[in-house]
């Protein structure tokens, strides 16, 4: 028979356990405001972030002799100027602040590296207090208990500190809180695991991959062809098993995204005004979208995105 216990009464053994499996300072703010005995077991200087990490650096050491600015650097100053690269990987969380879970009225949270910020997304800045009229302000004394706290996404970024000039990073996902994938501007596939000194590339040399992402509890990874490809993470390897269909188009001016939204998984194929690999800057001039066909493994073009 279960039976309701008031949180003062939790045996006090219990906190050390749930305090470590706390990621953020919201989720510390939110614990230290349950009651007075949950205040006083968890202190807040006693936390310490896990992001950013320290991260082997993705690209590899140059090979020949090149120049850095005005000064020319032999392979021995390069090399040693590339082992002192740093590299950390940060995290970005999410989240949704209603009212209650029934409210139209919220707020859309940004917490980065433990800095909580007000996201405005129809800007390109957070709100700022001086903007006090605002609707889309909080209360100065707001309680996070007082809300409905959703977390949307999770978000990983590599930054990259080097004196050499070097390749480009399209995008970064985290899975496991141990592997870590990354797409380059080249389409290359790497793979790296906490504590690793160095990333694997993956798939063939002639692979080319415009996107990853975490989806269902597994990785996915696209190729510049459609080509949806599973990474299936064994204890000590990791295989590329083609898992989806080609669909969009495989000229070299379009560009692949894949998307979760509502549970569904969707490739956007954006049509860009050129070849975009290697490349920093670039305008899109048109889009499709494919939704995953549920009873098979064909992408079915959606005709309207509705809202």
């Amino acid at each position: 028979m279960n039976e309701s216990v008031e949180c003062s009464e939790l045996p006090s053994e219990l906190f050390l356990p749930i305090s470590k499996c706390l990621d953020t300072r919201i989720e510390i703010l939110r614990f230290r405001g349950v009651c007075k005995l949950w205040r006083s077991a968890i202190s807040c200087s006693d936390f310490i972030p896990r992001f950013p990490l320290k991260f082997p650096n993705p690209f590899p050491p140059p090979r020949r002799r090149r120049r850095l600015g005005w000064l020319a650097i032999s392979h021995d100053e390069a090399d040693h100027l590339h082992q002192q690269t740093i590299c950390l990987l940060h995290e970005t969380i999410f989240y949704r602040l209603t009212i209650s879970a029934s409210s139209d009225k919220g707020w859309l949270i940004k917490v980065e590296d433990c800095k909580m910020h007000l996201l405005d997304p129809h800007r390109e800045g957070y709100e700022s207090e001086s903007e006090s009229d605002s609707p889309n302000i909080l209360p100065s004394n707001f309680v996070l208990l007082d809300y409905d706290t959703v977390e949307l996404a999770r978000a990983h970024t590599l930054e990259i500190q080097s004196l050499i000039p070097i390749g480009r990073v399209n995008k970064v996902v985290m899975f496991n809180d141990c592997h870590v994938f990354v797409v380059y501007s080249d389409g290359k596939l790497g793979h790296a695991k906490c504590g690793d000194e160095s990333l694997t590339c993956l798939g063939e040399m002639d692979l080319e991959f415009d996107d990853v992402v975490v989806y269902e509890g597994q990785v996915y990874v696209v190729d510049r062809f459609g080509i949806g490809w599973w990474i299936k993470i064994n204890d000590s390897t990791l295989d590329l098993v083609k898992f989806w269909n080609p669909c969009g188009s495989d000229c070299v001016k379009t560009r692949k995204h894949l998307v979760e939204s509502d549970g569904t998984i969707y490739i956007v194929d954006r049509y860009l005004d050129r070849e975009w690999r290697g490349r920093h800057f670039f305008c899109v001039v048109g889009f499709k979208v494919y939704k995953k066909n549920e009873w098979g493994g064909e992408w079915v073009l959606e005709e309207s995105l509705g809202d």
